[in-house]
């Protein structure tokens, strides 16, 4: 029998079939809201590793280990309490669009479809195996900011435009969005000095918010960066298989290194289980990443106890009431 040739009809459908089968078994299966929407191919790990691009500083052995100290002894002192006996947060969000004019002029329909994913996220409804964090996020003020030096260089430019637009870190959660000068986004994280100072804000670059586009265009960056704002670190921590290096967090596997694409089966630390490719503090794709662990929900309540307790008490659902910061407006 003659083997068909690379050009026949045959071959070229045999491939294809190949090819399809290829992708559907590396990606896992989600529910949720990344369930109905359109996603990028997965991929193996690219060559290159700058993909997601987190700026959030990675901290050393020792901060990892004072810090996981600190909040086990604040845990221990109030008593340990079930997620479920943690209050409910309402946390006001007070987005600051800086743009160029037309240019990263975020329209509000993007800006609400942002807070669906994060309230999506934290609830837990994202995926079969999500949790409820019991914070819920509503939509306080939108900051229009037009000015092309910051938009196009909002790193170098962080301390001065957080230093004249952030408002009151200790009620609200700040973010800002701008070209993201090269990266996804990056955040403080709460051990970065007292809970007031105006550096305590998100940054995402507009491109992340739904309806971006690539493989970091559904949302989750904001996701991302608001884990680290509220304690999480990367799941991969210090490049390193080792628990003094790692994400502080008991039910996230060991993960050598940052995860992209949808590597399903990828196991860089061996004995510990997969990596966890499906957390949001991970570098995976945005139609890959869909959870918090229960471990990583639980440190980001201890964080906020034990760092943010005016931010805590401020939101409380039924103890406090926010004062609104400001409506709508256009800064120049």
């Amino acid at each position: 029998m003659t083997s068909p040739s690379p050009s026949s009809p045959s071959w070229l459908a045999l491939l294809a079939l190949v090819v399809l089968a290829s992708s559907v078994t590396c990606l896992p299966s989600h529910g949720g809201r990344h369930s109905h929407r359109p996603r990028d191919p997965p991929s193996a790990e690219p060559a290159h590793h700058s993909d997601r691009g987190c700026r959030t500083r990675e901290p050393g052995t020792s901060e990892r280990a004072a810090v996981r100290q600190r909040i086990n002894a604040h845990w221990r002192g109030r008593g340990r309490r079930a997620l479920s006996d943690e209050p409910q947060l309402s946390i006001p969000i007070i987005f600051h669009v800086i743009h160029k004019g037309n240019t990263g002029k975020l329209s509000q329909a993007r800006i609400n479809q942002q807070m669906d994913v994060m309230n999506e996220a934290f609830k837990g409804t994202t995926d079969a195996d999500g949790v409820d964090a019991r914070m819920q996020f509503t939509l306080d003020a939108v900051n229009y900011i037009s000015n092309a030096d910051w938009y196009d260089n909002c790193d170098a430019r962080d301390t001065t435009i957080k230093n004249q637009h952030t408002v009151q870190p200790d009620k609200y959660l700040n973010v800002f969005t701008c070209s993201g000068s090269g990266y996804l986004g990056w955040s403080t994280l709460p051990e970065d000095g007292n809970e007031a100072a105006k550096m305590h804000a998100v940054v995402v670059g507009d491109g992340t918010l739904p309806g971006g586009s690539g493989s970091y265009g559904l949302g989750d960056t904001l996701v991302h960066e608001a884990g680290h704002w509220f304690g999480l670190l990367h799941t991969f921590g210090q490049n390193s298989c080792s628990e003094s290096q790692g994400d502080g967090v008991d039910d996230t596997p060991a993960e050598q290194s940052a995860a992209y694409g949808c590597p399903a089966n990828r196991d860089t630390c061996s004995g510990s289980g997969k990596d966890p490719i499906w957390s949001f503090m991970d570098y995976t794709d945005d139609a890959c990443m869909n959870r918090f662990s229960v471990g990583q929900v639980e440190r980001m309540r201890n964080m906020l106890n034990t760092y943010k307790p005016n931010f805590v008490a401020a939101n409380t659902v039924g103890v406090a009431s926010t004062t609104k910061a400001s409506t709508t407006t256009t800064t120049t």
